[in-house]
C-alpha cells in the first residue's frame, strides 16, 4: 500500500505525488555535520583529513572571533580579509581595514589572523562604488553586465556584452562615457524588488573614480554574463507546478511569528513547496503563499510563507537533515573561506570563497531589468549548480550562510553567486529559525 502522509486538521488538502516510502532520515549532529564537511574539504583541496581538521578549526576560530567585533566596526572599516592555507606553511587569514586598525578589532584576534591598516575604502564604500559604476553601464543601454569589486586592489572590474546598436561605446569612450556618469549622474532608475516595493527614480550620488580604479572588460554580443540557476528539474520549489528551484532556510516574521522558507528572488510564481523523503522522492506537495520578493541591493532573494509546520532545519544532501544553529553576519566572509551548498539537482558540494561583493544584472528587458547586488562569489570549479539548485542553502556546519543565486562569466571563467543571509533577514524583517 503506498504511504501517504497524514493531513493536519484545518489544512488544506495535499496532493500525493509519490507513492514511495520516505526512507530513513538522518539529522546530523553538529559533530556529524562538522565531520561531513571536513570530509568534503579533504577531497576538494586533495589534502590529508588530518590537514582539513586543521583548517576547519582554524576557520572556525577567525569566524568566532569575527562575529565578537562590533558590528559598526565592520560596516564601517572591514576592508576585506583572506585566508591563506598550506600544508607547509600553515593557515594564516589577513583581515584589511580602512585607515587604521580599529582597537576594537585588535581585543580577541586569534594567533595566526594578522590585522592591517591603510586602506582607502572600505567594504562597503567598495560595494557601493562597485554599484554605482555597474548602474552607470546599464544607464548607458547595456542588458549584460556583471560586476565585482576587490577588496584587496580596491578595483572595480565590470563586464560587459557590447550591442550593435552601440558601436560608439566601446573601449575608451565606453570607460569615458561610465565615468562621466558616475561624476556627473543624472536621474537614475534605483533596482529593487519587483513586487511591493516598485523601483523609483532619484537623484544618485556623484562618485569619483580613476580610471585605473575602473576596470572594464568587453565582450562580443550575444554574450551571456548571468545565468541564473532557475530552470525546470529541481526539487523542493515548485514553479506553476514544475519542480524549479530548492529552499534554502526557515524563517520566521519578527512583526507576527509566522513561519515560511527562503529561495531565490528569480524563482518567480512559486507556489508550492515538497515535502521530501531520505530516498530523494517526495511525500507531497502543500501550498506557499509568496510573501516578499528582492532583487536589488540585498541580493537575488524571496521569501514564502507554507500551511505546514516548519522547522529548524535543512537538507545538507538527499538523505541528511541538519539543524541550524548559527547565522553568518553579513561583513564576515573571507576570500578563501570554505562553505557549502545543497540543491536538488546539483546535490551536496563545497568550495572556496573568490568574491566578497558580485554584481548581476538579470536578463530582461526595459521594467524587467534589474541588479542584483552585494552577493558572494564562489570557485565555479569546485562546486557542482545545476539548473534547479536557485534558491538552496549555502552553510559551514551547522550556520546559515546564504541562498544560492546564480553564476556569472566574465570571460576568464564563471563564480557561483549567492545573497548574504543576514540581508535577507535585514530585507524581510524576519529571522532564521534556530533550534
Amino acid at each position: 500500500m503506498p504511504w501517504t502522509a497524514p493531513t493536519p486538521p484545518g489544512t488544506p488538502p495535499d496532493v500525493e505525488v509519490d507513492g514511495s516510502p520516505p526512507g530513513r532520515v538522518r539529522l546530523l549532529t553538529p559533530e556529524q555535520a562538522l565531520a561531513r564537511d571536513t570530509e568534503e574539504l579533504a577531497k576538494t583541496d586533495g589534502i590529508s583529513l588530518a590537514e582539513a581538521r586543521h583548517r576547519m578549526a582554524f576557520q572556525e576560530r577567525v569566524d568566532t572571533y569575527l562575529q565578537s567585533v562590533p558590528t559598526d566596526v565592520m560596516e564601517n572599516s572591514f576592508a576585506g580579509g583572506e585566508f591563506t592555507f598550506s600544508s607547509t606553511t600553515g593557515s594564516t587569514a589577513v583581515m584589511h581595514f580602512k585607515d587604521d586598525v580599529p582597537a576594537a578589532a585588535k581585543r580577541g584576534a586569534p594567533t595566526g589572523l594578522r590585522l592591517r591598516g591603510g586602506a582607502k575604502y572600505s567594504l562597503n564604500e567598495m560595494s557601493a562604488r562597485q554599484n554605482a559604476a555597474h548602474q552607470a553601464i546599464v544607464d548607458l543601454g547595456f542588458t549584460e553586465v556583471t560586476s565585482s569589486a576587490d577588496a584587496i586592489t580596491q578595483k572595480i572590474t565590470v563586464n560587459v556584452a557590447q550591442r550593435p546598436d552601440r558601436p560608439g561605446l566601446r573601449g575608451e569612450k565606453l570607460r569615458t562615457a561610465a565615468l562621466d556618469s558616475l561624476a556627473h549622474p543624472r536621474r537614475q532608475t534605483t533596482m529593487g524588488a519587483r513586487l511591493g516595493s516598485p523601483s523609483i527614480a532619484n537623484e544618485a550620488t556623484p562618485v569619483s573614480m580613476t580610471r585605473k580604479e575602473l576596470v572594464l572588460r568587453e565582450h562580443p554580443a550575444g554574450t551571456r554574463l548571468f545565468r541564473p540557476t532557475h530552470g525546470y528539474g529541481g526539487a523542493g520549489a515548485l514553479v506553476d507546478g514544475v519542480q524549479a528551484c530548492t529552499t534554502g532556510f526557515v524563517v520566521r516574521r519578527n512583526s507576527d511569528g509566522v513561519e515560511g522558507v527562503t529561495t531565490a528572488g528569480h524563482c518567480e510564481r512559486v507556489t508550492a513547496i515538497e515535502e521530501n523523503n531520505a530516498s530523494g522522492g517526495v511525500n507531497l506537495t502543500f501550498p506557499a503563499p509568496f510573501a516578499k520578493e528582492h532583487i536589488g541591493v540585498d541580493g537575488d532573494i524571496e521569501w514564502h510563507t507554507t500551511t505546514h509546520d516548519d522547522f529548524p532545519r535543512f537538507w545538507a544532501d538527499t538523505g541528511t537533515l541538519r539543524s541550524v544553529t548559527g547565522r553568518k553576519k553579513a561583513n564576515t566572509y573571507f576570500v578563501g573561506e570554505y562553505v557549502c551548498k545543497y540543491g536538488r539537482v546539483g546535490g551536496l558540494s563545497c568550495g572556496h570563497i573568490v568574491s566578497l561583493s558580485r554584481s548581476a544584472t538579470l536578463p530582461g528587458e526595459g521594467i524587467d531589468l534589474y541588479t542584483a547586488q552585494n552577493m558572494i562569489g564562489v570557485d565555479y570549479d569546485e562546486v557542482e549548480v545545476e539548473y534547479g539548485d536557485s534558491g538552496g542553502p549555502w552553510f559551514v556546519n551547522n550556520t546559515a550562510y546564504g541562498i544560492l543565486s546564480g553564476y556569472t562569466n566574465d570571460g576568464n571563467g564563471c563564480v557561483i553567486t549567492f545573497s548574504k543571509i543576514q540581508l535577507v533577514e535585514k530585507r524581510f524583517g524576519v529571522t532564521v529559525e534556530r533550534a
